[in-house]
């Protein structure tokens, strides 16, 4: 994720939103243990949300969790840690929040705020 991208990882207004095609936020905490995964997600433009993205995404969330490939980086907090702080250049500065993109080939992939 540039910079510049880094302002999308938070909500904006709803005509930011609009005009930037923001489909929606996942949330997601790793529990006490640092080895769940419990998500939420909120819309921000329902009406982007096919089956297509919805299926997507299911996709590359479950890649990020288990596939080797890509280091299982949000298989537990330990690997999420690892893969941040191996990734310096994406900390929004303060090591508490970093930012990555997944282009998927389709024109709604992305991840934000991981």
């Amino acid at each position: 994720m540039t910079p510049l991208e880094r302002m999308y990882s938070y909500s904006q207004s709803s005509q930011i939103e609009s005009q930037s095609g923001c489909i929606g936020h996942l949330r997601a905490d790793m529990g006490s243990d640092g080895k769940s995964f419990f998500s939420s997600w909120t819309d921000h433009r329902g009406d982007l949300k096919t089956e297509d993205f919805k299926n997507e995404f299911d996709e590359l969330i479950n890649t990020l969790r288990s596939d080797k490939q890509y280091g299982g980086m949000l298989k537990n907090l330990s690997s999420l840690s690892k893969y941040c702080f191996s990734h310096p250049e994406s900390s929004y500065g303060n090591d508490q929040e970093y930012g990555f993109r997944a282009d998927t080939g389709k024109t709604f992939g992305r991840c934000r705020r991981m």
